[in-house]
């Protein structure tokens, strides 16, 4: 009896083996997904890597709930692992772990690795929710499974998801703020997701990495917006405003277009500085402007146009050291620029600005577009930005 099972496992292993081409899989969770009856789901499993790999995700694939969510990881995958892979690199895909979660529904664990000359690298491991309904395979991320005891409240266009409790006051600040923004934009308010989670890691993990090689200490970001109706918090904060701007910003204009430095600067000001405070707050436009006109006062031979220049992408000024780590400076003058535009010249001016391109980089043509608007170039910059802080 024991020699007809192995013989009947090695068999099966040996089948699946031959049709699962696309990842390996090794002979102990070969035989127990036959034991658990799930040989289909483990095709199916099969065609969705060779579809990763290929860039061609299928939607028949993908379970319909949150699918455009689901889609979008999974094309994230191939972005990290496949995209512009190195010719001398070898790709691995090998099932890790598999487990019933409920009801037809399958949890597979799967590995992304690269070798090249013998030294292999772990990429990603990603876990794979399948649901089996009606003869028909399909998968998602795990994120509704992870999710399925968390609470929810609905305020206005905003959906929270959470563990114990929100604050109120801060949603409504941001269910206003979203409204707001789009009408700036002549858009209706889009419906958003909104998940409340205590970091970056914990982002991932709902969202099915188990590992991502380009997030190892990752903590204080958010995830967002995704899927066009997801938002991950940052740090537990309900507040998502800084990129809530820059997606209804994409709806409008091509990505190709878009000037960062005009961007970053609208989003502090309309939204918030992104990152939370040492309290857990959002710091928003007007503390971080008197925060800066006291630095400037202390200092009075500061370069303000050094100050947006060399601290915009990297801020090393120490001006801001004792709230947080993240906030910029020059995001934070480009933000002042750009309230003046707009209360010159409205939304035309700022779609100016945002639309104003990037070459031969991001602050040339943001200097021409606030030359042609408001007068201010290089060679005014200090005098004229001192000037406009006055009026905070």
């Amino acid at each position: 009896m024991n020699n007809l099972f192995y013989t009947f496992a090695f068999l099966l292993f040996t089948l699946l083996k031959i049709n699962a081409q696309n990842i390996t899989i090794n002979e102990s969770l070969a035989t127990l997904i036959q034991e658990n009856q799930d040989t289909e789901s483990i095709i199916a499993m099969d065609s969705l890597i060779a579809q990763i790999k290929a860039d061609d995700i299928k939607e028949d694939l993908i379970h319909q709930t949150d699918l455009k969510l689901s889609k979008s990881i999974f094309e994230s995958i191939h972005k990290h692992v496949f995209k512009d892979n190195d010719s001398q690199e070898k790709i691995e895909v090998a099932l890790m772990n598999y487990y019933p979660v409920g009801v037809n529904q399958q949890m597979y664990q799967v590995a992304f690795s690269k070798k090249k000359e013998n030294v292999e690298s772990l990429e990603i491991i990603y876990n794979f929710l399948a649901h089996s309904e009606s003869g028909t395979i399909t998968f998602s991320t795990p994120l509704r499974y992870w999710t399925q005891s968390w609470k929810a409240e609905k305020i206005s266009f905003i959906t929270y998801h959470y563990r114990d409790k929100i604050q109120t006051e801060r949603a409504e600040n941001f269910a206003y703020k979203n409204m707001v923004i789009a009408k700036r934009f002549k858009t209706p308010p889009q419906s958003f997701h909104f998940y409340m989670v205590r970091n970056y890691q914990e982002i991932l993990q709902l969202i099915g990495f188990g590992y991502h090689k380009n997030s190892i200490g990752k903590l204080r970001d958010g995830y967002g917006v995704v899927g066009d109706a997801f938002i991950f918090s940052v740090m537990n904060n309900e507040d998502f405003s800084h990129d809530i701007f820059h997606y209804y910003s994409k709806t409008k204009h091509q990505d190709k277009a878009r000037n960062w430095v005009a961007e970053e600067g609208i989003a502090y000001s309309w939204g918030n500085a992104y990152y939370t405070n040492n309290d857990g707050e959002m710091s928003e436009q007007k503390e971080l402007i008197d925060i800066l006109k006291k630095h400037v006062s202390e200092h009075p031979e500061v370069d303000v146009l050094e100050l947006f220049e060399e601290h915009f992408w990297k801020d090393t000024s120490g001006i801001y050291n004792h709230l947080a780590p993240d906030f910029k400076v020059g995001r934070l003058i480009s933000s002042i620029i750009c309230d003046e535009v707009k209360k010159v010249h409205g939304m035309d001016g700022i779609n100016q600005l945002i639309t104003s391109g990037t070459s031969p980089n991001h602050f040339e043509p943001f200097y021409r577009i606030t030359n042609q608007l408001i007068g201010l170039n290089r060679k005014n910059f200090n005098k004229k930005v001192k000037k406009l802080m006055e009026s905070y």
